[in-house]
């Protein structure tokens, strides 16, 4: 478990400032007119936050960027005044990926170190949210288990699906290709998986897109050859893959190689450039799907968000990475909340008020915007979705048939 202030500490004395998306919260306007308050982390010129990821352990490497992107955003929102006048400063602590640390470095986080809310960039939230939610700290980050869902102090721009709710937009845009008949390949082995394969289901269903195929996979043992294989004897003219990057491009590349000719093969996990170097033109066709604009976009708000990560987070290479990206869209969800609780704020605020909020864009990368008061584990409904072109080299937007560069669909089930 380890701790330590942000990387810029030595500037006038203040933490390493984080934030998070594209969308200025608070200005220099506002310098001045905070006052004393009372509130845990808040002086006349600063506010505490803290910052939980797994720098070390097993998904170390896989967040390798995330402190980066909110430090990116945190730093830029300083930059132009902090909030209420007041600075943002980031205490950060290593919950090393796991339950008991992730306990552990929110209690020092709160009890030691005093910060008034939480960012968790990390998979193991689940270790301190009834922690958290007992002593009332707002929290901000990746929902990617149950707790999300189950307690008001915690918020998140999306969420992981569920098997009582799904939306059209996956249905919708599969139809509008000419897909009708759909086989998904699967880890069926995991929870999350399996959760949101039903997801889809419902989607397709709902478009009148049938499911002929549901083929189990687990990476390093099943073949892609064979499983191209059972897609082409599913007669599917649809591939859905519920699988790792890697995977689903293997599997992708089979099918080329076996001469399928599929109306959509769609996957969740491969907006990544480093596959198309590794794969090329195997690749040419699939199609992944975000919840953001994608990088591909000439919307201001990439313009913003690549600058910030140049200029603050400099050992980045590449700004253009999912967990840069979603990392700096937690940090303005967190700066929002500041901005909503007042000029002299309490977490009480923070989490009523922040509930409150209807049309928050995570810096211009939801265009339309989401309500808070109502996303609470429900998927987001609209979706970017990009085809690799036929070379393999890039990907691709397609645009929704109003020439928006995302898909809007509804939600269904309860």
């Amino acid at each position: 478990m380890a701790f330590g202030l942000g990387r810029k500490a030595s500037v006038a004395g203040a933490a390493t400032l984080l934030c998070l998306a594209a969308g200025c919260a608070g200005s220099s306007a506002d310098a001045g007119r905070a006052g004393p308050c009372h509130s845990p982390g808040v002086s006349a010129g600063a506010i505490k936050v803290g910052l939980v990821y797994p720098d070390t352990g097993a998904l170390a490497a896989a967040f390798a960027t995330a402190r980066g992107g909110f430090e990116a955003r945190i730093d830029l929102a300083n930059q132009q005044g902090g909030v209420h006048g007041r600075r943002v400063e980031v205490v950060w602590g290593d919950d090393a990926g796991a339950l008991s640390g992730n306990l552990a470095v929110a209690q020092d986080l709160v009890q030691k170190s005093g910060v008034f809310a939480l960012a968790e960039l990390t998979t193991v939230a689940s270790g301190s949210a009834p922690y958290l939610a007992k002593a009332g700290v707002p929290v901000v980050g990746l929902a990617t288990e149950p707790s999300w869902s189950q307690y008001d102090n915690m918020f998140s721009t999306s969420y992981d699906v569920s098997d009582q709710k799904s939306i059209s937009t996956y249905g919708d845009f599969i139809a509008a290709h000419g897909g009708k008949k759909a086989a998904i390949v699967e880890d069926q082995g995991s929870p999350a998986t399996r959760a949101a394969t039903n997801t889809l289901i419902t989607s397709l269903t709902a478009a009148g897109i049938q499911v002929v195929a549901r083929i189990p996979y687990t990476a390093g043992v099943t073949s892609a050859v064979q499983t191209a294989s059972k897609i082409e004897v599913s007669r599917a003219d649809v591939l859905i893959g519920e699988l790792g990057a890697d995977s689903i491009s293997e599997i992708v590349a089979a099918t080329h190689q076996a001469g399928l000719r599929l109306k959509v093969v769609l996957s969740g996990s491969v907006y990544d450039k480093t596959l198309l170097a590794r794969y090329g033109a195997d690749l040419a066709g699939m199609t992944a799907y975000i919840t953001h604009l994608p990088f591909e976009s000439n919307a201001p708000a990439v313009t913003t968000f690549r600058s910030a990560v140049r200029r603050f987070s400099p050992e980045i290479d590449d700004p253009d990475q999912s967990v840069v990206l979603g990392s700096y869209g937690q940090a303005d969800l967190l700066l929002r909340g500041l901005e909503v609780a007042g000029a002299c704020p309490t977490r009480q605020a923070f989490i009523t008020n922040l509930r409150s909020v209807h049309d928050f864009n995570a810096a211009g990368f939801l265009p339309g915007g989401i309500d808070l008061s109502t996303n609470r584990g429900s998927p987001t409904v609209c979706l970017a979705f990009l085809t690799v072109n036929a070379q393999g080299t890039a990907f691709e937007i397609d645009q929704a048939p109003d020439g928006k560069e995302q898909w809007c669909g509804t939600r269904l089930g309860t």
